[in-house]
């Protein structure tokens, strides 16, 4: 399969691409109504790590999967596996990526779903696909996209910020290397606390491509 996202021109316009099988599609992205890189990484973090008691995992599934509540029991939140809904659109036209984890651990369900016509949805593709095969070309089209621009040349092409955090998270669930720890320091009065932390060089690896 294959899920390519791309700059298309400089005035903030970008290109998805999907093949599976028979099916192909190139879709429009227009950045003058939004920053749907960034929903959808976040989504995809959010989709299959919803759980990780972690405030940057917490955040985004909050903000991105519609079945969520909080455990009142022991005040920590635990979020439903509920489908990701990631909405592009083409100026004049909608399309709608529904993302759903399945029984297999290994695959991701995909539906899309084209609305040319006001109230008119129509389903071109309804899938099972390889979950890291799929979540591979999303970053793969990352890593060209910084390549080619680098990040502030990205901002001056799409007009939005590169969105480093998930993309940081959506590339330590595949690869795993950054370690989530935590640091002790003295606050202003001088007592102890602790802060999170995370692995600097790593993230910079990522960022680079050096993986």
């Amino acid at each position: 399969m294959k899920f390519r996202y791309f700059l298309d021109n400089a005035a903030g316009w970008a290109r998805i691409t999907v093949e599976h099988e028979a099916f192909s599609r190139l879709y429009c992205v227009s950045y003058c109504l939004g920053d749907h890189l960034t929903s959808l990484l976040g989504g995809l973090v959010a989709l299959f790590q919803h759980e990780v008691n972690y405030r940057a995992f917490q955040d985004l599934a909050e903000n991105h999967l519609e079945d969520a509540n909080k455990d009142t029991d022991n005040d920590s939140f635990n979020y439903y596996p509920s489908p990701y809904h990631w909405v592009i659109d083409q100026e004049g036209s909608t399309v709608e990526f529904i993302f759903s984890r399945c029984e297999d651990p290994k695959k991701i369900d995909l539906k899309i779903l084209e609305d040319y016509e006001e109230g008119e949805k129509e389903c071109v593709f309804d899938d099972k696909l390889d979950k890291d095969e799929l979540i591979d070309n999303i970053l793969s089209s990352c890593d060209e996209m910084l390549s080619m621009s680098g990040i502030i040349g990205y901002y001056n092409n799409f007009w939005n910020e590169f969105p480093i955090l998930n993309f940081l998270l959506l590339k330590n669930y595949r690869k795993g290397k950054l370690k989530f720890d935590d640091v002790e320091i003295k606050d202003h009065r001088g007592k102890p606390d602790r802060i999170h932390r995370t692995n600097l060089r790593g993230e910079v690896e990522y960022l680079v491509g050096d993986t």
